[in-house]
């Protein structure tokens, strides 16, 4: 694995955070679980910048299982309309590691 970005701060209102990427191998993208909401969705701290996901895009765990600060794998996939409006990529097929 390559680390890719240590210690860069979030922006955005993210205080307290700290950004980490790491790519496996293979080029799937990894990070690690930064948020969980109690509505079924969370975020992952990713190069660039935080990505969405849901709890309908895990795969091999429940939302339940997953905790803060763990490492996942995942796809990018870019939003379309919906009730969010495509506001940007989301991450899909998200794989605890």
């Amino acid at each position: 694995m390559v680390l890719t970005d240590v210690g860069a701060a979030c922006r955005g209102g993210a205080q307290g955070y700290w950004l980490r990427f790491v790519e496996g191998v293979s080029g799937v993208p990894q990070g690690v679980i930064k948020k969980l909401t109690d509505r079924g969705f969370g975020f992952i701290s990713a190069d660039g910048g935080d990505i969405f996901f849901h709890h309908s895009s895990l795969v091999g765990a429940t939302f339940e299982q997953l905790h803060e600060g763990q490492s996942v794998e995942y796809e990018v996939e870019e939003e379309g309309g919906g009730r969010r409006g495509g506001k940007g990529p989301r991450a899909g097929s998200v794989r605890p590691l």
